[in-house]
């Protein structure tokens, strides 16, 4: 049944935008300390 692998993909692709959210704050931070460091 093609419907029970999109649901798996579905399901997939949730966990991992979870997972990039949650890692998002310190993505940004990161950026904001790069470039901190390359105007000073």
């Amino acid at each position: 049944m093609p419907w029970m692998s999109d649901q798996t993909t579905v399901k997939a692709t949730a966990i991992s935008l979870i997972y990039s959210s949650a890692d998002f704050p310190q993505i940004i931070t990161r950026c904001a300390h790069e470039v901190l460091h390359g105007f000073t």
